[in-house]
């Protein structure tokens, strides 16, 4: 199959083969992880559809006779004996995984600069970006998060700052550095659940200054799912921090934030 899935219905079709179809069919698939390297006779089927017998020039519908399973890849249709067969249709839908591992392809398969630009999105570092371009390709998402961590943590103080500057403050739209049309739309999302406007606006707008006064940076929080409770009640609390401490809690929540976008760059 071309994406991992989970298969709800099967249609066999011998229209047209009146003498010489199959007199029963049965259905077999892969559900685990499946490199290409092995062959048939080394991988592990399972049944999905018993034998089951067939007629001339017809279209044969299974969904209810379907044994469910876990997400499959791989399908063996059986024909006992061999016979004309027009048609197999595999219906299901996509798993998650299988959205994961056929972006993770699609990412690996890009150039350079476009791979930057995804990358870019995810974390406005310069430094984070190129090393994640270097580190192209990747086996797994797990991997991907993996390298991302590792290229955030070589970072200094002056790429967190330029990560920073590709946020909008909270409560704003507009970053100090421009942003993509994806990360102005995640950007949206991670605050919508906040509702900041009128007078919370107004509050915040003084906040933020107050804030990128005494450290130098704009105030930095992962805000997907935080009501603007939580989100106020956090920057009031990390006020009182030390300079090099609330950097150091900036960077942690850059971090977060360039994982969850990572996981919408690849998710379904």
């Amino acid at each position: 199959l071309g994406i991992f899935g989970e298969i709800h219905r099967v249609e066999v079709d011998t229209k047209h083969f009146k003498g010489n179809y199959p007199d029963a069919c049965s259905l077999e698939v892969v559900t685990g992880k499946w490199s290409g390297n092995e062959s048939v006779d080394q991988l592990s089927w399972e049944e999905m559809l018993p034998r089951t017998k067939l007629s001339a020039d017809s279209l044969h519908v299974f969904e209810s006779e379907l044994r469910r399973v876990p997400e499959a890849k791989l399908i063996r249709f059986n024909i006992f004996p061999d016979g004309g067969v027009s048609r197999l249709r595999i219906w299901g839908k996509p798993a998650a995984a299988g959205v994961i591992d056929q972006k993770l392809r699609w990412l690996n398969s890009l150039h350079q600069e476009a791979a930057a630009t995804e990358f870019a999105n995810c974390c406005g570092a310069a430094n984070w970006v190129s090393a994640m371009v270097d580190a192209l390709p990747f086996s797994s998402f797990e991997e991907l998060l993996s390298r991302a961590d590792g290229a955030f943590l070589k970072l200094n103080a002056a790429d967190w700052r330029e990560a920073f500057a590709h946020h909008p403050q909270i409560g704003e739209r507009a970053a100090a550095n421009e942003q993509t049309v994806q990360s102005q739309k995640w950007s949206r999302q991670e605050q919508s659940s906040a509702k900041i406007d009128g007078k919370a606006a107004v509050e915040w707008a003084e906040a933020n200054r107050e804030y990128a006064s005494r450290f130098g940076h704009i105030f930095i929080i992962c805000a997907a799912g935080r009501n603007s409770d939580e989100i106020r009640d956090a920057i009031r609390e990390r006020m009182s921090n030390a300079p090099n401490a609330e950097l150091a809690i900036a960077a942690e929540e850059q971090r977060k934030i360039t994982r969850l976008r990572l996981a919408k760059l690849l998710g379904p």
